[in-house]
């Protein structure tokens, strides 16, 4: 019997553990993906008020990706490309 409860304490130490490095590389990623998610937002407000500014930009994954990293100087970036290159 002593010896189940041991064995019970070590699984669910070998799960505690399992989980802990399952997350550990996942933060980046996660944090990733929010600040994608923050770019596509802000994209979606953005082209919300084209009509009162006259400018909208693509929503894609890589405009998303690059105002969710930079923030508003991404979006600064993305502006001055789409008139450099229209």
């Amino acid at each position: 019997m002593f010896a189940y409860v041991i064995l019970f304490g070590a699984a669910l130490a070998a799960i505690a553990l399992l989980f802990w490095l399952i997350t550990l590389p996942i933060r980046p990623l996660f944090k990733l993906l929010i600040n994608l998610a923050a770019g596509y937002m802000m994209l979606f407000l953005f082209n919300l008020f084209s009509c009162l500014t006259g400018f909208s930009l693509d929503l894609n994954l890589v405009s998303a990706a690059i105002i969710g990293l930079l923030g508003l100087p991404g979006l600064a970036l993305l502006l001055i490309v789409r008139f450099l290159l229209l």
